[in-house]
């Protein structure tokens, strides 16, 4: 069964044109796919790779190899209407995160550690019975909340 964060982690790789929509269909059937790290034999099996995609199912007895995605789609809607389990195997690259985004988390994150450690302080002056601390860290972090917003005072 796939969780949520592995349909979320493939998500967020580069995924083949088309699978998209095959990615909705497997979200919806999580409790029936699963993912491995071989290409196994003789089990329905879908391969998604950056090129493209090849699903092996059990179309009316019969094993077959497809790799058109408007094909996967219908042939993995038939799929799921049985009880067995489909295998994912994955080859995909993760999406490259341009610079300034992670510039940009790393930022966040840093404030939002100031602001913790700012709590954590405010917490401590509070706990020591330090009111004019408590008042000083209190206007720090209100004016460090206020330029969050874009609001300056």
């Amino acid at each position: 069964m796939l969780t949520q964060n592995e349909v979320d982690g493939l998500r967020l790789k580069l995924l083949p044109s088309g699978a998209d929509r095959v990615m909705d269909l497997v979200h919806m059937h999580r409790d029936q796919t699963t993912l491995t790290n071989v290409a196994l034999e003789n089990v329905p099996l879908l391969i998604l790779a950056r090129q493209g995609m090849i699903a092996r199912l059990q179309i009316q007895g019969a094993s077959v190899k497809l790799s058109q995605p408007h094909e996967i789609l219908k042939a993995l809607q038939q799929f799921f209407t049985t009880p067995e389990t489909l295998y994912i195997y994955t080859n995909l690259p993760p999406m490259p995160i341009p610079p300034f985004v992670n510039d940009l988390i790393d930022e966040i994150a840093a404030r939002v550690n100031s602001r913790e450690t700012l709590r954590a302080e405010i917490d401590e002056a509070l706990d020591k019975g330090d009111r004019q601390r408590f008042y000083q860290l209190s206007a720090t972090l209100q004016t460090m909340m206020d330029q969050e917003k874009g609001v300056t005072l």
